[in-house]
């Protein structure tokens, strides 16, 4: 039973998270992604760990029903197996599949400018990719993408986890 009500609350929270009001944003294509209007912190609770993060935006990706994309927010003391962990859980069985992972918000408005600076090397950490749709841009990957050229993960720039 209380296996249930938990698997319950994760779905009730990531439905609230989807549908709470979306406004329409212009992606660098033209085409109209809806973003949540509100940034919304969502707790994961997954084998005793717990992992906040913050939508920053919400997408389809190539505009594909079945696909799932977000900019998230993580605390950037999150241990790697965490990290990965919400991952997994957020990709759930979409495909494709597009989140990209900053600890700032100013990293994330630095990637969105196009101005990349300090706080984008630090707070930008990683993009994970899936595609097992044989089809469109990434076409067989089901991997992360380390992205922090300093800090926590600096380490890991440039290299690939595959899932």
């Amino acid at each position: 039973m209380c296996k249930k009500k938990k698997v319950g609350t994760l779905i009730l929270v990531f439905m609230i998270s989807c549908f709470m009001g979306c406004k329409k944003e212009k992606d660098s294509f033209g085409k109209s992604l809806p973003e949540v209007s509100q940034q919304e912190s969502v707790t994961i609770k997954e084998k005793s760990q717990l992992a906040t993060f913050t939508y920053l935006r919400e997408f389809k990706p190539h505009n594909i029903s079945s696909g799932f994309g977000a900019d998230i927010l993580v605390n950037e003391q999150l241990p790697e197996k965490e990290l990965v962990s919400l991952i997994v859980h957020l990709a759930g069985s979409h495909d494709p599949v597009l989140i990209r992972v900053y600890t700032s918000q100013i990293a994330y408005s630095q990637e969105q400018d196009g101005n990349y600076g300090i706080e984008y090397d630090k707070g930008y950490i990683l993009f994970y990719v899936k595609n097992l749709s044989g089809s469109g841009p990434y076409q067989g990957c089901n991997e992360i993408r380390w992205m922090q050229a300093s800090g926590k993960f600096g380490s890991k720039l440039g290299t690939k986890t595959k899932l």
